[in-house]
Order: structure tokens, then C-alpha cells, then sequence
């Protein structure tokens, strides 16, 4: 028996992940937990007892630069979320990028800066998950 292979472009993976998890699921279950999530993110990166291989940091710095858009519907660049968050611009950018194509950013084709998308069953038409 052979296997079907299908190859997808990031924004395809990105728009069945979205499909996936229906109109924001992730992003609204995280949404709910900002606050948490940014004081939990802290405690972690500044505890030296967790100072481990088992701890993924740049996964916690890739939640940090997300947390950085709440709430929905805020457009911000990564020149400014990079100096909040003490980043380079080339890291908070790879982030924002990944978090572009998962569907957990949206960005504005024209200014070129970010948001989290706004609770609606539909993208604005003038932002795309493109980039």
C-alpha cells in the first residue's frame, strides 16, 4: 500500500492549524492567561534552581514576545517589542514570524507590523497570515 504525501506552504499550515482548533481556540484558551503566562514566564527565566537543559527558554521568550500584542487587535512593530523585552530585533522577528505562520499573529501587509487577531469568525481583509 503507498502513501499519499501532501506538501503545504507555511500560511496553509498556518490557516489548518487555525481550521484545527476552530476560530481562535488556542489563542483565545492563551488569551485568558496573558497576565499569568507573563508572570509564570519571568518566575521561570529568573529562577537559577531552573536553570536546566529541560527547559526550552526560547520557547519561553517566543510566549513572552506573543503575550507583548495582548490584547487582540493591538498593532505593534518588533523594533518596540524588542526593546521591551530586552531582544534583539532579528529574534523578536524570527518569533513574530513563527507565531505569523501559526496563525497566533497577523500581520499588516502595508506597515508591516503585527497584531493577535481580533475575536472574529473572519481575517480584516487588510491583514494576511502571508507576511
Amino acid at each position: 500500500m503507498q502513501g499519499i504525501t501532501v506538501t503545504l506552504s507555511i500560511p496553509q499550515v498556518g490557516h489548518v492549524l487555525r481550521e484545527a482548533t476552530g476560530t481562535g481556540g488556542l489563542r483565545n484558551m492563551l488569551m485568558g492567561q496573558v497576565d499569568d503566562l507573563r508572570v509564570a514566564i519571568a518566575a521561570v527565566m529568573e529562577d537559577p534552581q531552573l536553570k536546566s537543559h529541560q527547559i526550552s527558554y526560547s520557547t519561553l521568550k517566543a510566549m513572552d514576545v506573543w503575550c507583548a500584542f495582548a490584547p487582540p487587535g493591538t498593532i505593534r512593530g518588533i523594533h518596540e517589542i524588542a526593546r521591551e523585552l530586552g531582544l534583539s530585533a532579528s529574534t523578536t522577528h524570527r518569533y513574530a514570524q513563527t507565531l505569523l505562520a501559526i496563525g497566533l499573529l497577523e500581520r499588516d501587509p502595508q506597515t508591516k507590523k503585527y497584531r493577535i487577531p481580533p475575536d472574529q469568525p473572519t481575517r480584516a481583509p487588510e491583514f494576511d497570515a502571508a507576511g
